[in-house]
């Protein structure tokens, strides 16, 4: 992370009020936040990233909003991998500088929106419940 890296008390605060926004996401979020703080993120290029395994053994490249990931992969694009996830965490925190516009609120809500579908959001298609999605 740069020299100006977010507090773990801010990360803890942002995984908090996303969770409660998307509580369907509250396993993966954690699972996020520990890659953030753990693992390196890159920068490769514009909307091109790097995100290390929760394993520490691989990294996954993330191009234009898509994971390389198998959990992305098998579940298709929009799918909130960790990934993913640890990416928005990342750029949220202004670790790899602003991505949403001044006039949004200070959540993961915008970002997790165009991540993942909310249950009972008529405009998106909803996750399958029940079923484990926490792999790498």
């Amino acid at each position: 992370m740069p020299v100006n890296e977010p507090s773990v008390d801010q990360l803890r605060d942002l995984v908090s009020r996303s969770s409660r926004e998307n509580p369907h996401l509250t396993s993966r979020l954690e699972k996020a936040a520990f890659l953030m703080l753990l693992r390196p993120i890159e920068t490769l290029g514009e909307d091109h990233y790097r995100v290390g395994s929760e394993d520490g053994l691989r990294v996954y490249e993330i191009l234009n909003g898509h994971c390389e990931c198998s959990d992305y992969v098998r579940h298709g694009s929009g799918h909130p991998c960790k990934h993913r996830l640890a990416l928005a965490l990342y750029q949220q925190l202004g670790c790899a500088g602003p991505t949403l516009n001044s006039g949004e609120a200070n959540s993961l809500r915008a970002i997790t929106l165009k991540l993942a579908p909310i249950p009972g959001d008529n405009q998106v298609k909803t996750l399958e419940s029940g079923r484990n999605l926490d792999t790498d």
